[in-house]
């Protein structure tokens, strides 16, 4: 799995052994702080982790990464978010059945 984010001109690509970047994390006045990157982790054991925070992530797109032929990048809708799982060293993509989970702000309709 493969995340990408914007950065001035600039595309990051986020994957599991990414290191030495940071994602944006929506704060609840809906202004982003940034976070060092740590991965990803599966929606069950990020429940588990104790001191683990939910957060929503500012990711532009995802693709599954299959080590073949290009990646088809999945675009994320405006308006939405991929949960983020923050913890004391920094924030991982929450995956559901291997995928990014998507979510949107609170108090917005569907």
């Amino acid at each position: 799995m493969l995340l990408r984010r914007s950065l001035n001109y600039r595309k990051v690509v986020l994957g599991e052994e990414t290191t030495r970047e940071v994602v944006g994390v929506r704060r609840k006045d809906g202004s982003f702080d940034y976070k060092t990157w740590r991965g990803f982790i599966d929606v069950e054991r990020a429940r588990e982790m104790p001191g683990a925070i939910p957060v929503k992530l500012q990711i532009e797109a995802f693709a599954a990464d299959e080590g073949g032929p290009p990646l088809e990048w999945i675009e994320v809708p405006p308006g939405r978010y991929l949960q983020g799982c923050l913890t004391a060293d920094g924030v991982r993509c929450v995956l559901l059945r291997g995928f990014p989970r998507l979510v949107r702000p609170a108090g917005t309709r569907p």
